[in-house]
């Protein structure tokens, strides 16, 4: 009787942190709604499918995550027009089956028309040299590229 209780326990457990977890991740579908996030201290994480961005993903990857936790606010000026824009970017340390061990630099650059920017580019983990030419993709928010405030 005492192991039945255990287990209901444990699952009881188990099923609210999996609840709890779930509920804690906000989508995010426009520009102010991630500005005010950021505003807030929030943390976000992009999932990418960039098979569905122009030029669509080559890659055998499919789809792709990556947490932010720095980001700038700032106006770029493009044609005489200035456009509000937030950019993030992150380097982690990969094992990529033709390069080996590099770095992958990934920059996100979200702008006021809800339309995304997504580079990404192999460094040499020693000088942090390019390793292949960078790519970048045109992508659309909440719709190739999904933004989750943790």
């Amino acid at each position: 009787m005492l192991k039945k209780m255990n287990k209901l326990l444990l699952l009881s457990l188990s099923l609210y942190t999996t609840a709890s977890l779930a509920s804690s991740h906000h989508l995010l579908n426009t520009y102010n709604e991630v500005l005010h996030a950021l505003s807030n201290g929030s943390h976000l994480q992009a999932i990418a499918g960039l098979s569905k961005c122009s030029p669509a993903s080559t890659d055998n990857i499919q789809l792709g995550g990556i947490d932010f936790n720095h980001f700038l606010v700032y106006t770029l000026d493009t044609g005489g027009k200035k456009n509000h824009v937030i950019g993030m970017s992150n380097t982690i340390f990969v094992n990529k089956k033709e390069l080996g061990y590099v770095f992958e630099y990934v920059k996100l650059r979200i702008f006021e028309d809800n339309s995304v920017e997504f580079f990404s580019q192999n460094l040499n983990p020693k000088d942090y040299s390019s390793v292949k030419d960078g790519v970048s993709y045109k992508c659309k928010l909440a719709k190739d590229v999904k933004l989750y405030e943790l």
